[in-house]
């Protein structure tokens, strides 16, 4: 534990066995980044972990809720809650801005138990089609039918994802309502937003801003998404349009790097499996 807690950020991405120094509880998560919080109660260091699947118990979780503010992860903000069920806190991540009544989300708190931590996240709605609830994972296979959330204006309240809040927007090429997700400030007007329907569309992301860009090698339109900040001059993320058009990415943000081991550019999405070697990624600055 001791070791654990001197453990920087950069060192556990270059060793990934440092994983196994923290508090064992805590060990078995499976995949994906690294966010290191510091507890003031008690000064112990932890990790969460943005994992597939939630290996260590919730009370793990729980018992950082006041190092939640001290978050040096690559997404949002932790916010506690109160589960008004048992008592105890759970962790909502990335919901800045709250949808619903905190007891609405509260009564959702099955569905905190398993969240697939800060990469994926679960979305428990309503679905009008068969009265059961279903967790809507950040991903490109949806857990329930996109249908079901066309219609449901209503689990747009219930939403339980580790980032923002939905958007219902009406797609102009068929009139259907989709959902935007997490789009903490609209990078353009709605209006623009909904031109690229066919791209929002796609998008299963539950995660940061849609950001319309124009690919300046062959004038398409282009969605980054997940771009809190941007890492790097939009000419800079333009030139890698090759790799912004192929986006489908659900996850985090868009970092362009430059590989050292072949001096190629490459397009490291917030993703599970990473685009470039890790090593790549360690050596190389945003």
């Amino acid at each position: 534990m001791n070791r654990g807690h001197k453990i920087k950020h950069l060192e556990i991405l270059t060793n990934p066995d440092a994983l196994f120094l923290w508090d064992t509880r805590c060990k078995n998560w499976s995949l994906t980044s690294f966010i290191p919080v510091q507890c003031s109660t008690d000064g112990r260091e932890a990790c969460v972990v943005g994992m597939e699947s939630l290996q260590a118990s919730l009370s793990c979780l729980i018992r950082l809720s006041p190092c939640i503010c001290q978050i040096r992860g690559v997404l949002t903000s932790f916010i506690p809650v109160q589960c008004s069920t048992d008592g105890r806190e759970a962790c909502v991540v990335g919901m800045e801005s709250l949808q619903a009544s905190l007891s609405c989300l509260i009564r959702l708190s099955p569905c905190i138990c398993q969240i697939r931590g800060v990469l994926t996240s679960f979305i428990p709605v309503q679905c009008s089609t068969d009265g059961r609830e279903a967790c809507v994972v950040g991903m490109e296979s949806l857990q329930a039918s996109l249908s079901c959330l066309i219609r449901l204006s209503p689990c747009i309240c219930q939403i339980r994802g580790v980032l923002t809040s939905f958007i219902p927007v009406q797609c102009s090429t068929d009139g259907r309502e989709a959902c935007v997700v997490g789009m903490e400030s609209l990078q353009a007007s709605l209006s623009c937003l909904i031109r690229l329907s066919p791209c929002i569309c796609q998008i299963r992301g539950v995660l940061t801003s849609f950001i319309p860009v124009q690919c300046s090698t062959d004038s398409r339109e282009a969605c980054v998404v997940g771009m809190e900040s941007l890492q790097a001059s939009l000419s800079c993320l333009i030139r890698l349009s090759p790799c912004i058009c192929q986006i489908r990415g659900v996850l985090t943000s868009f970092i362009p790097v430059q590989c050292s081991t072949d001096g190629r550019e490459a397009c490291v999405v917030g993703m599970e499996s990473l685009q470039a070697s890790l090593s790549c990624l360690i050596r190389l600055s945003p």
